[in-house]
Order: structure tokens, then C-alpha cells, then sequence
């Protein structure tokens, strides 16, 4: 009746699994439902822009919005807004690649320090013994 459209699993008659739903704007997520609510995916917006994360009770939770500009802001979400007030963060990165943690309070940028995320390191026992063992090892 809205114009939206969906293709996937259901359960008891909703959303339910793996699935895309398609909303009348252009709107499409595609992603995981549970009882008929988004839990895990990509929704993108009739504009470009997108939401990458988890959604708790039906909204953006914790994730990457990413506007068509190349901008973005991560982190957690409270009702679908940036997560708001001084003990909480969320990692801003510019046009130009340049990132930032800033603190919103009410909606503006109220601190905004320059970011360097963490390098991830290999899991040193994932990549134990991979590979042939070399001469002249004693076993």
C-alpha cells in the first residue's frame, strides 16, 4: 500500500532473515531482519548517501554514516541522530580523508581533535605454523 516492495525470508508472515527491502523514495536496504525489524545491513538513501551498521528497534544503532560528498561519521546512534553529549564520541572523516573524534551535544560539533585509527595486527595464532616447515627443523 506504501509503494515499498520486499524480497526474502519471512516468518510468521514478516521480515524475517536475509532479505532487500525497497521503499517508495528509492530508498534500499538490504540486510538481516528480525521479526520484521532491520537488525544488520546497508541502507541505502534516494540521495546516496548510506547507514553500514546495526540497527536496534527498527533504527540506526551502531554504524558508519556516509554522505554522496565522501564525508561520514561513526560510531552509535541514539533514536537515528549522531550519539549526543560529552561522555560519548564519534569518528568524523572529511572530504579530503582527514579524521576526527568529535563530541556533539544537541546536535553541533561541541570538540573535534584529529583522529589516527588503529592499525589492526595479525593474530599471531592464526598464522602459527602456516606454511611448510623449513630445513633442517627438528619435529
Amino acid at each position: 500500500a506504501d509503494g515499498s516492495s520486499y524480497e526474502g525470508g519471512f516468518l510468521g508472515g514478516i521480515y524475517h532473515g536475509e532479505g532487500t527491502l525497497s521503499y517508495a523514495d528509492g530508498s534500499v536496504f538490504h540486510g538481516t531482519f528480525e521479526n520484521g525489524e532491520r537488525k544488520n545491513g546497508k541502507l541505502t538513501y534516494y540521495d546516496g548517501s548510506t547507514f553500514e551498521g546495526e540497527f536496534k528497534n527498527d533504527m540506526r544503532y551502531n554504524g558508519k554514516y556516509s554522505w554522496k560528498n565522501g564525508e561520514s561519521i561513526e560510531g552509535y546512534f541514539e533514536n537515528n541522530m549522531p550519539a549526543s553529549g560529552m561522555d560519548k564520541y564519534m569518528i568524523y572523516t572529511d572530504q579530503g580523508g582527514g579524521t576526527y573524534k568529535i563530541r556533539l551535544v544537541d546536535g553541533i560539533i561541541v570538540s573535534k581533535t584529529a583522529y589516527t585509527p588503529p592499525i589492526e595486527e595479525e593474530d599471531p595464532i592464526e598464522n602459527e605454523n602456516q606454511g611448510e616447515p623449513s630445513e633442517g627443523a627438528v619435529g
